[in-house]
């Protein structure tokens, strides 16, 4: 692959991340899950065609010395930017998927909560923890004359 191509290459596909990240970003700030997971095929093959580059560009180290200066200085631009913008997503899926295990812990306490013992009261009103409880019998009475 020709050097100014691989960079060019790069910069393209970094810039497409970026714009979807920062969309990933909102989505997943705004709770919209349908959002992310459509995003997430795109997003994979960007991150595997990013990977390659990066790879190929590994392989060229003197490649960034033989580019112009100004499209090298937009690839450590559009890197920087990259690089923040991992973190910045990285927060968003943490905090995401931290809301998420809170309402599952809330939902499986509050099935847990339902499936307690009822609870009698004493004649002074207080629960009464020694006597075994059963179930209450619900009865219905249809008198008629």
């Amino acid at each position: 692959m020709e050097n100014i191509q691989l960079v060019n290459d790069l910069i393209s596909i970094t810039s497409r991340l970026i714009t979807l990240m920062n969309t990933e970003v909102e989505a997943l700030r705004a709770h919209d899950i349908k959002s992310v997971e459509a995003l997430q095929s795109e997003k994979g093959a960007l991150a595997r065609a990013y990977e390659t580059l990066i790879r190929e560009l590994r392989k060229q180290p003197g490649v960034l010395r033989e580019v112009a200066p100004a499209l090298r200085d937009a690839l450590v631009i559009k890197a920087r930017e990259f690089q923040r913008l991992l973190v910045q997503n990285e927060v968003a899926l943490r905090a995401a998927r931290e809301v998420n295990a809170r309402v599952l812990k809330a939902i499986a306490d509050a099935v847990t909560d339902s499936k307690k013992e009822p609870v009698t009261y004493s004649r002074s009103g207080k629960p009464d923890s020694t006597k075994q409880t059963r179930l209450p019998i619900s009865m219905t009475l249809n008198q008629t004359l």
